[in-house]
């Protein structure tokens, strides 16, 4: 009998469940893990919830104000969404604890990532669109 390759639209064995409060905000996805702690157990199923996410709208609000600890394989979830996101759409998270912070940071992640303060900050930035974007080269 041969194995069967993981489904990869489940976390892998051993993973921990990620509870996790979805909507929809206009053409946003708002995702708020009830966790106060994402770790490497729960980091497949954050990985897997950002990029379902992301395949939905391509816009993808990350709230993460019940979380208080974030380890490094958390983080580098947010990193693969994040560049998953490159090109085809947005990640921005907000709502961040210090500890929180202070992990990014160490990390280098805060200046690879869309951090906002809370989530009015994180929908009032626009980007341009193509069309109203100046060409090259134009200050």
């Amino acid at each position: 009998m041969c194995p069967t390759p993981e489904d990869p639209s489940r976390p892998a064995a051993g993973a921990a469940a990620l509870r996790m409060l979805e909507s929809r905000l206009d053409d946003w996805v708002l995702l708020s893990p009830k966790e106060s702690r994402l770790d490497a157990r729960r980091a497949p199923a954050l990985r897997l919830a950002l990029r379902q996410a992301l395949e939905l709208t391509g816009r993808v609000l990350l709230d993460l104000r019940r979380v208080r600890r974030l380890d490094p394989s958390a983080a580098a979830a947010l990193l693969d969404a994040a560049r998953g996101a490159l090109g085809r759409g947005e990640l921005r998270l907000f709502g961040l604890h210090a500890q929180v912070r202070a992990t990014l940071r160490a990390t280098g992640l805060d200046a690879l990532l869309d951090l906002y303060e809370d989530l009015p900050a994180a929908l009032a930035r626009t980007l341009p669109s193509p069309a109203s974007a100046p060409p090259e080269g134009d200050p």
